[in-house]
């Protein structure tokens, strides 16, 4: 992060060549120089400001209640569909044992997913998460056996017996210490 676009440009350049010493390249799709922070808003010509996604998050240039500069982070799309589809097809293949057992060791991978991803701000990327997967394990138990229908009824059941693990803000990224 820089100030001003003429520093950014020039530690973009030698970072460049530093990367070559040691036989690097830099991912020219990947690697770009954006307006980004309290003033880019200020500065752009239409009053948006560009966001970009790094380590499954993408950063965006918020505001909090009151109105102050922030910067916010929500899990990247393509990070919670990929995701997504890997729950789908986790439970497509791990379906047929007891449903107690599945219950369990989707909690485990939940709560690694929760423990990423659960950062302050992030609470309704995490909502919306979970309740995919809720609906996913719904479908995949529907689909064990042609005659067994399962209801909703018995589903919240099995859950109130089993619980899913919901989501929780593991780390305050807010709090000075």
């Amino acid at each position: 992060m820089f100030q001003h676009k003429y520093e950014a440009n020039a530690f973009y350049q030698e970072l460049k060549e530093r990367l070559k010493k040691f036989g690097l390249e830099l991912a020219e799709d990947k690697s770009r120089v954006i307006p980004f922070g309290r003033f880019a808003r200020e500065n752009s010509k239409d009053g948006k400001t560009e966001t970009f996604d790094f380590l499954g998050f993408t950063h965006i240039n918020g505001k909090t209640r009151m109105g102050k500069y922030m910067v916010a982070h929500r899990t990247s799309k393509t990070k919670l569909r990929a995701k997504r589809l890997a729950v789908k097809e986790w439970l497509k293949y791990n379906i047929h044992g007891k449903p107690s057992d599945t219950i369990k060791a989707l909690n485990r991978k939940l709560i690694g997913h929760y423990r990423y991803y659960g950062i302050s701000g992030n609470s309704e990327s995490l909502s919306k998460f979970y309740l995919y997967t809720v609906w996913q394990l719904y479908f995949a138990l529907t689909r064990r056996s042609q005659r067994a229908y399962l209801t909703w009824g018995r589903y919240m059941s099995l859950l109130d017996k089993h619980p899913i693990a919901r989501p929780k803000i593991y780390v305050n990224i807010w709090q000075t210490a």
